[in-house]
């Protein structure tokens, strides 16, 4: 489907038919030469432009006008074809043949309409032609073909454009016929591949974990039989995440199936390949098998063993040799892989095999009858041939296994054997992926999108990376108006709580009129000034050509929304970039290598070769955007050195950067590629924010909502917070004091001291020396050690460590509550069970506190500071004025007692 808004500029009649005409024609042209069915509706926005994609805007023209649209398809596509001038006369023919008749839609209560028109190029018409389109353009024709959502030109002369003519569109032409052929398929065929495939579920089951499928499979047949000529018609054996695939070609690496995975630009994830020779050396280096299963990845990574060695290796004369050397490892990976270890029944085992040709068929036939196939193992095995002359050699096989020539043993194998076409198998496994929550694509460089597999996606995600695919959360417009509804307003309730933001935030707040709510639902979102800074940040460093991946670093306090604000970033970039998050708490040595082929493969999927290169000069893969979550600077540039290593070593060449790697630090971030969330709103952020408070309100009572991730927006108000508000802070200090209490007592006791120097004094602070002490963990000293990262995710959220201060006793290092109201909340918190008198004699009893002659000094100036220049009263059993005198003296006398002592 394509939809196109039409402008509503004025436009002079001829401008418009020519505008009309030049997007029916290129989509068109696309559909047919692609042999792809298609619709057009002009008046239903695409993604480009000011207007959401499927926003209905409709036509502006009458009715009864519609006519000359119907006058112009005519002109340029039917009769004397001004169009298609460039095309024979039977291409003509087959093209308009193709075209529906023009069919209005009507907009209820609008004077608008939209013009709907289908292209449908079935392959009795189109046969085997190609068809040239005539632009302002190309004014002697180009071929148009469909990538995704766009209809791409293929540029006249070029190479593309001389493999479409002479290769590409024999195929597509063969593949429309095969299509149709198999819609038409005997019905009990589709039955018998969902038995064979599916367990019965309609659905290829290798997204469920307790299912395990394995391919056995050898040469296409070039034979009359199946007169095949390369492996193309084995293209579905990659949309299938097997566990183990038995390969007897042995040409496989340069046109079997192998040779399928590795056309980079449709291939995703890679197999691991294994040759017999490596497939014997790792059996004698493990003598466990769980130890083999997982130096070969397996479950997340197929395995592809060429089972029937290489050319070079000895032909099938040599069968004996083969036999004696190999075929106990292979019997090995077979028991491992099918064995109690790893699978609780055989019914858990989707076994495939593949009987494709005559070729090694000693071996085919040994690997069969003395290692895959026993009788009590017979039902879990499925027998695909395109030809009944390549099943019998499987069925000699099965005879000779049950050493009886009775047919009545084979009743297992004529159950669970089928002879179909490879394309009729190709369709069934299309139509039957298992794809729980809708199609992921990500935009390729031709403004194209491709698909990414659910297995992809999980395996990346056990490898700590996760994709923002381009079309993210698209299918949360297909629910209904009740789902949609309680979705909405949970997303809303969890992120007011302090749950990470969900990219279903995201899209509610790009677009809540798009849904279909039940009811108005307020978007607890802000648009934050620092989301544009980093956007135009990213924009500017990727003209930088001597760093082919630049870090972003982007400073903050916890609590203060940095990793909400680049996420909306990546979201905002989602179709323009590659993006992807990486859990750096899970960076290590080993990791680092699998995220930085991760990360590259990610970049190359859906590109030619000379385009991943760099090679391309039309073309450039988009650049990457990596967010590097829980992580620091370090481990940052670490993952920033591998990335750009493996590229140096690919020979991959750039003229700006390949991508942008974005991090967050605690604290401020220095540097030309440095950004810091700011610890106070903006004017407009703060209108912003209460503004979101308010239409919250009544949620907050209603729901008793606590968002604590949110104390840091609260108290970026500060002192401008209206009255209103400070209670609400103190029920969210109140609770994280309770979360606190009892589960981290050496944080609690440093945040009592803590707010009694802020209280006292806006700037009292105490040095990070003296609150390792308080905290007691044998913290190291280490200075370029963030302490923090050893304390809870609540404590984080409160304080902040400032930048070093300089005095004459040397340097180090402070730290303080972030903000006076929560110090005040948190105080008056403690003064409920305890004087104020009693907490300061409790740090100044505090023998650690005071040990140290190095900070000695300012400790005790700090104290006495707040003694002499209080600016806060307490609420609590010694706040009343008349004691005030008194409760100064004792300080200040047990201030000079403890220097004394």
């Amino acid at each position: 489907m394509e939809p196109k808004a039409r402008a509503d500029t004025p436009m002079s009649l001829e401008d418009e038919e020519n505008a009309f005409i030049s997007k029916l024609g290129k989509f068109a042209n696309a559909c047919i030469n692609s042999r792809k069915n298609g619709t057009i509706y002009f008046g239903v926005c695409d993604s480009r432009g000011k207007h959401k994609h499927g926003e209905i805007k409709g036509v502006n023209t009458s009715l009864s006008s519609t006519s000359k649209y119907e006058d112009w398809i005519e002109k340029h596509f039917r009769k004397n074809p001004k169009s298609l001038k460039n095309c024979r006369r039977d291409e003509q023919t087959a093209f308009l043949t193709c075209i529906s008749m023009l069919h209005v839609i009507e907009i209820e209560n609008n004077d608008r309409v939209i013009l709907e028109i289908d292209i449908e190029p079935k392959s009795s018409v189109c046969k085997n032609l190609k068809f040239k389109i005539n632009t302002n353009k190309y004014p002697d024709g180009v071929y148009f073909k469909r990538e995704g959502t766009s209809s791409i030109p293929l540029v006249p002369n070029s190479r593309e454009e001389r493999e479409f003519i002479k290769r590409t569109s024999v195929k597509w032409a063969e593949d429309r016929m095969i299509l149709e052929s198999c819609k038409q398929m005997p019905s009990n065929i589709p039955q018998v591949l969902n038995k064979l495939l599916c367990k019965g579920e309609h659905k290829i089951l290798d997204g469920v974990s307790e299912y395990h499928y394995f391919l056995v499979i050898n040469r296409f047949c070039e034979e009359d039989c199946c007169k095949m000529t390369d492996s193309s018609a084995f293209e579905w054996v990659k949309l299938i995440n097997w566990r183990i695939i038995f390969d007897f070609d042995k040409r496989t690496k340069e046109t079997g199936i192998l040779s399928n995975f590795h056309r980079k630009h449709n291939t995703l994830m890679q197999p691991n390949c294994l040759s017999l020779d490596e497939l014997q050396n790792l059996m004698q280096k493990y003598n466990h098998g769980p130890h083999l299963m997982k130096d070969l990845e397996y479950g997340n990574q197929t395995v592809h063993v060429s089972c029937a060695g290489s050319e070079k290796d000895s032909e099938q004369s040599d069968f004996l040799q083969w036999r004696s050397q190999y075929s106990s490892q292979l019997k090995s990976l077979f028991e491992i892989a099918t064995g109690p270890s790893i699978l609780a029944s055989a019914k858990q085992m989707i076994f495939v095999i593949c009987a494709c040709s005559d070729e090694e068929s000693r071996k085919f036939k040994y690997f069969l009858k003395s290692i895959c196939i026993k009788p009590s193992l017979l039902k879990e095995f499925s027998f695909l041939s395109q030809s009944e002359n390549h099943l019998k050699l499987v069925r000699e096989t099965i005879l000779e296994e049950y050493e009886s020539d009775d047919e009545s043993k084979l009743s297992g194998f004529i159950e669970n054997s089928l002879c179909v076409s490879w394309a009729e198998v190709s369709a069934f496994v299309e139509r039957s992926q298992n794809i729980p929550t809708g199609k992921k694509y990500v935009r390729t460089s031709k403004q194209s999108d491709i698909e990414l597999k659910p297995h992809v996606l999980k395996k990346f995600e056990k490898d700590g990376l996760s994709v923002l695919a381009s079309n993210e959360c698209d299918e949360l417009k297909t629910l209904g108006g009740k789902e949609i509804t309680e979705l909405c307003n949970k997303t809303m309730i969890s992120f007011l709580q302090g749950q990470d933001a969900s990219w279903e935030l995201f899209a509610f707040a790009e677009g809540m009129s798009t849904y279909a709510l039940k009811e108005a639902i307020p978007c607890g979102l802000i648009d934050r000034e620092i989301v544009t800074r980093i956007q135009t940040k990213i924009v500017s460093s990727l003209s930088n050509k001597e760093k082919c991946i630049v870090p972003i670093s982007v400073g903050h306090l916890p609590g203060t929304g940095a990793t909400t604000a680049l996420k909306q970033v990546m979201w905002k970039q989602r179709s323009e970039y590659r993006c992807m998050m990486v859990n750096g708490r899970i960076l290590d040595d080993i990791n680092i290598n699998k995220l930085a082929d991760d990360i590259l493969a990610f970049r190359s999927f859906g590109e030619e070769d000379a385009v991943i290169k760099g090679n391309e000069k039309l073309y450039t893969c988009l650049p990457l955007l990596i967010f590097l979550d829980n992580s620091d600077k370090e481990s940052a540039e670490k993952l920033q050195r591998k990335i750009q290593d493996e590229i140096d070593y690919r020979g991959i060449k750039f003229e700006i950067a390949v991508g942008v790697l974005l991090y967050v630090c605690t604290g401020k971030s220095k540097g030309a590629l440095a950004l810091n969330v700011e610890e106070h709103f903006s004017p407009e952020e703060k209108l912003l924010f209460e503004s979101k408070l308010y239409q919250f309100e009544k949620c907050i009572e209603t729901e008793d909502i606590i968002p604590t991730d949110m104390l840091g927006f609260l108290t970026f108000m500060n002192k401008d917070l209206p009255d209103k508000y400070q209670d609400y802070i103190a029920r969210v200090t109140k609770e994280i004091i309770g979360q606190i209490d009892g589960a981290y007592p050496a944080e609690l006791k440093l945040l009592k001291y803590l707010a009694v120097f802020k209280c006292f004094n806006q700037t009292g602070n105490i040095s990070v020396s003296h609150a390792k002490m308080v905290l007691g963990y044998g913290i190291s000293n280490n200075p370029k050690i963030d302490f923090l990262q050893y304390t809870c995710e609540y404590f984080k959220i409160i304080v902040r460590t400032e930048t070093e201060f300089e005095l004459g006793h040397g340097h180090y290092s402070v730290l303080e509550i972030s903000h006076l109201p929560v110090a005040e909340a948190i105080l008056n918190h403690f003064l409920d069970k305890e004087s104020l008198l009693d907490v300061m004699l409790e740090i100044l009893n505090n023998k650690p506190l005071v040990k140290h002659r190095f900070l000695q000094s300012k400790f005790i100036n700090d104290l006495s500071e707040m003694a002499t220049k209080r600016r806060w009263s307490p609420v609590g059993p010694d706040s009343e004025k008349e004691k005030d005198m008194i409760r100064k003296k004792r300080i200040i006398f047990s201030l000079n007692y403890q220097t004394k002592r």
